[in-house]
């Protein structure tokens, strides 16, 4: 992976401990309390959910024999990332549900 690849990933991780941890966290605890905004909160943060393994997954499928990819048994990101994405989808139908 180039140092381009390595500032992209960093940047995600960062924003996702800033913006999605406390999102999740925030939303958790609403929606636990039965707040409105909880739900709202918490929702946003499973959309993240869902979209994050769609990406990643799109990225390690299209990176494959790419110049400096050197990832190319991709079989534990189609095993763990669909469970993350249908999870994210669960939680969302059933936020979706309580509303």
């Amino acid at each position: 992976m180039t140092e381009v690849g390595v500032a992209y990933w960093w940047a995600f991780a960062f924003g996702d401990l800033i913006i999605y941890a406390p999102l999740l966290a925030v939303g958790l605890i609403g929606f636990g309390l039965r707040k409105g905004w909880g739900r709202i909160i918490l929702a946003a943060a499973l959309g993240i959910t869902v979209y994050w393994p769609v990406v990643s997954l799109a990225v390690v499928t299209a990176a494959r024999g790419a110049p400096g990819w050197t990832l190319n048994d991709i079989t534990a990101y189609w095993v763990v990332l669909p469970v993350i994405i249908l999870w994210g989808l669960w939680g969302l139908w059933v936020v979706l549900r309580h509303a």
